[in-house]
């Protein structure tokens, strides 16, 4: 219906002094908003990177029910627990969790700390204290002084991208590296993991060689880009009669199998791991310069 159903001015709440910007500047980004999050009542919380803080915002009054983090003598309403940094920085992505706990991406900065972490903190709003449950960083410190976010996946991994400070990396509910990627030609602002299938619109491939290895015949396959590729069937024989000689697991990009058969024209498909075909058969015969022989 193009109607508004809840507005809200940061100025009506939160005082211009919770910035860490300096008030003198021609332009005052006093709180730059960069994520939000409906809590399971309704409430707002959102992440303001120039104050340092997280507020989780009343929306029937605006007001503000509490304050986590924030500097330039605008305290939080937590102390802070089990965590050396006493806080975060120009934190992003501020997300509530499944059980309760308040996960972001802290960005660090400012001259104080020039290095950036995922955390997790669990709240007690009885003693009013923010205990540290989590801290993802990197044996050699990155950076990203701005942008970056932590995707927390449902089996307990956490995928943090490091904003511009380049790449993503994913740990383990330990906190073990599992994953590692570095792409340091560009930034991002989020990076996620979703379930991807690939299905390539060019066809498997195969390449069929005689003779390379103890005078077996040799055949590589490999099918680029595809995801559900499990294993490879090869056929032998003449076109229109073939029969099985091998099915093997994918090995990698390009999977290698010898056989000791008398054939030269084969039959190669990919398939999943229930077996079941993904693309037709490719069809191939021994390599140049070797030709089958004639019956």
């Amino acid at each position: 219906t193009d109607q508004v159903v809840w507005e809200w001015h940061a100025l009506d709440h939160i005082p211009i002094t919770d910035t860490n910007r300096p008030l003198t500047l021609g332009l005052v980004d006093y709180l730059h908003v960069n994520s939000m999050e409906l809590d399971g009542a309704g409430n707002m919380l959102i992440s303001a990177r120039t104050a340092d803080a997280l507020y989780m915002i009343d929306k029937t009054t605006g007001s503000v029910s509490w304050k986590l983090g924030g500097t330039n003598g605008a305290p939080s309403d937590f102390t802070f627990r089990n965590d050396p940094e006493n806080g975060f920085l120009f934190q992003h992505d501020a997300r509530i969790l499944p059980d309760g706990t308040i996960g972001l991406f802290d960005n660090g900065g400012n001259g104080i700390r020039e290095w950036s972490r995922g955390v997790r903190y669990s709240l007690d709003f009885g003693t009013m204290e923010a205990t540290m449950v989590q801290e993802l960083r990197t044996t050699d410190d990155n950076y990203g002084f701005a942008m970056g976010n932590v995707d927390w996946l449902p089996n307990g991994n956490a995928l943090v991208g490091w904003g511009t400070g380049a790449g993503a990396t994913e740990y383990d509910a330990a906190g073990n590296v599992v994953l590692d990627v570095d792409y340091p030609a560009f930034s991002s602002y989020r990076t996620r993991r979703y379930e991807w299938v690939g299905t390539p619109s060019t066809p498997p491939d195969a390449i069929v060689w005689p003779g390379a290895t103890n005078g077996a015949t040799d055949i590589f396959m490999s099918w680029n880009g595809s995801t559900e590729t499990a294993q490879w069937r090869v056929e032998g024989g003449t076109p229109g009669n073939m029969t099985v000689l091998a099915t093997v697991p994918r090995d990698g990009f390009e999977t290698q199998v010898s056989l000791n058969t008398t054939e030269c024209d084969f039959a190669i498909t990919p398939l999943d791991s229930a077996g079941n075909p993904l693309a037709p058969p490719v069809e191939k015969s021994w390599a140049f310069p070797w030709s089958c022989p004639t019956p």
